[in-house]
């Protein structure tokens, strides 16, 4: 089972400002120097967010984890082990999502929005099949195409701890109507997993998100939050 947890980020709103208060300083310093304030907002909700869904997961003070990253910036929770889980956070137009399962988790989200480049894109970092299906839509599709199939290749690859620019053309994600699939990864290193599976998660808005889950397809919880829920303590109950 993958949860999914969303959290609208908007400026000014109680979720940022409950959120702030967990961040770390280094954060909190980074959040200031954000001029736009949608930006600023969408960085505060995703980090402090994680800081309290980690927290509570770990029964731990959310302001004391300590991260550490991957070869690619998947970052994962320094001193850990196995005791604490796979997480992954993506963010876009003011949306926040995180996954939190037991086994290697991507997720990705993306605003739908015009997008000239589209197809140059799409010719550059998806497979030739891939290229050809975007190409032959037209806008509106054209954009909707792209994005669903831009968020299953990095919620894979996120899933897989492997660079976007060297595995989005290996991992094949076609089927514009398909809700989910698996990739096969045809890579030397040892620790990179075989196969990944992919399931698109549906939100409404305009946007386009999917998750990507190593070891077989996975269930899919969501949770939506809001301001009065985040304070340290409240979701451990949902954890």
């Amino acid at each position: 089972m993958v949860q999914v947890w969303r959290l609208a980020a908007l400026p000014g709103s109680a979720a940022e400002r409950a959120l702030v208060e967990v961040l770390a300083p280094e954060e909190a310093a980074q959040s200031a120097r954000f001029v736009p304030a949608g930006a600023r907002a969408q960085y505060v909700c995703a980090h402090g967010l994680l800081r309290l869904l980690l927290g509570a997961y770990l029964r731990t003070e959310p302001k004391s984890i300590r991260f550490t990253v991957g070869r690619w910036g998947k970052p994962s929770v320094a001193g850990a082990g196995r005791s604490g889980p796979e997480f992954n956070i993506a963010h876009s137009g003011g949306e926040v999502l995180l996954a939190f399962a037991e086994h290697a988790v991507g997720i990705d989200v993306e605003r739908h929005r015009r997008l000239s480049e589209a197809v140059d894109i799409a010719e550059r970092f998806f497979s030739p099949a891939e290229a050809q299906a975007i190409r032959a839509l037209g806008a509106p599709a054209r954009e909707i195409g792209f994005f669903r199939l831009w968020t299953r290749k990095e919620a894979v690859v996120k899933a897989a701890g492997l660079s976007v620019a060297a595995a989005s053309r290996e991992a094949v994600v076609l089927g514009l109507d398909a809700a989910h699939g698996v990739v096969e990864l045809a890579d030397a290193d040892p620790d990179t997993p075989s196969s990944v599976c992919w399931t698109d998660l549906v939100l409404a808005g305009g946007y386009s998100a999917a998750v990507g889950s190593v070891g077989g397809p996975a269930g899919l919880r969501l949770l939506s939050l809001d301001g009065a829920a985040l304070r340290p303590g409240a979701l451990r109950g949902l954890t």
